[in-house]
């Protein structure tokens, strides 16, 4: 512990500047990768369209017309009966007599006691004329309905045709979406590996203990040291999961594009960059304690490559 608080203060502040903006930049790129992960699991797919097949719908509806209609002139032939048929009577002793009348159509016979056998003849041309209307107005009115019926399925094959092209375009357009993000998360995926090989860098520096090499413990070392005079030491033994867990998250979700960005900013003035170099050179020369001495050369060398790393990727500046 004395040797990390015997490191020059702004030397400290400079390398944990440097090591919360590398895990606030991983943790802005993994939510982009996630975020792309989830659209590409969720881009591609069909939307599920029941094709309509109405052929069965246009015969029901014909046959149900056709039956509904001829039961109606049925009914009404029934009271119109009388009016278009004619009753023959023969008797028992003449109705071999009359067999070749009967070669005729009639509808049905029985037998009346006082009158004998009783024949019920169609009048023409009544009869006949009545069961052509029927025919014709039950086979039309069938038709019609079922040309109707053909007419309102004809239009949902053309909406389901119309849906399904247009569906086919949506994915074939997701996609390409859908490659483009695959595309962005290997470029990601590389930008991480990168970014890990300069923070093990960073971290192998030895100033930062293991269990504060996390995004919510660098945040928390640099925010308690750079807004108060008390040592590293202070900071770590003052340590409270409960405060880190719950302020460092939420300043994390609310101001990690804010942090970066003026991380950005700083990185690409020269100034800036020189006075740091300039800092770490001068305390690894006049340094006594060479371990001390080694550590001020490799956060030189820590901090020219993670200012190289925010110069090559233009992520954050999405």
């Amino acid at each position: 512990m004395k040797n990390r608080d015997s490191i020059n203060r702004q030397a400290l502040l400079s390398h944990l500047y440097d090591v919360r903006a590398l895990e606030l930049a991983k943790f802005r790129l993994t939510n982009l990768m996630n975020r792309n992960t989830y659209q590409v699991n969720s881009l591609g797919f069909y939307t599920a369209l029941k094709k309509p097949n109405g052929s069965w719908k246009i015969i029901v509806g014909f046959v149900l017309a056709l039956i509904l209609t001829a039961l109606i002139f049925v009914f009404s032939g029934i009271l119109l009966l009388p009016y278009m048929t004619d009753e023959v009577i023969v008797s028992r002793d003449n109705i071999e007599a009359f067999s070749d009348m009967l070669d005729r159509f009639y509808l049905w016979n029985y037998y009346d006691v006082y009158r004998g056998e009783v024949f019920v003849v169609p009048k023409k041309p009544q009869f006949e004329r009545y069961v052509a209307v029927a025919l014709l107005t039950s086979t039309v009115i069938a038709c019609i309905v079922a040309i109707a019926i053909a007419l309102v399925v004809a239009k949902k094959y053309q909406s389901y045709r119309r849906m399904k092209k247009e569906d086919e375009k949506k994915v074939n357009n997701e996609l390409v979406q859908r490659q483009e993000l695959i595309n962005e998360n290997e470029k990601y995926c590389k930008e991480i590996r990168e970014l890990d090989t300069v923070l093990t860098q960073n971290y192998s520096i030895n100033i930062i203990p293991s269990q504060f090499r996390n995004i919510d413990g660098v945040c928390y070392l640099y925010d308690y040291l750079s807004t108060s005079c008390e040592s590293l030491e202070s900071a770590l033994f003052n340590f409270n999961v409960n405060r880190l867990n719950i302020n460092m998250q939420q300043m994390i979700q609310t101001q990690c594009d804010m942090l970066l960005q003026q991380y950005i900013t700083n990185a690409s003035l020269g100034d800036v960059k020189n006075q740091n170099s300039a800092l770490l050179d001068k305390l690894s020369s006049v340094e006594k304690n060479t371990q001390l001495a080694a550590k001020y050369a490799a956060m030189n060398e820590a901090n020219t490559r993670t200012i190289a790393f925010f110069k090559t990727y233009d992520f954050l500046r999405q």
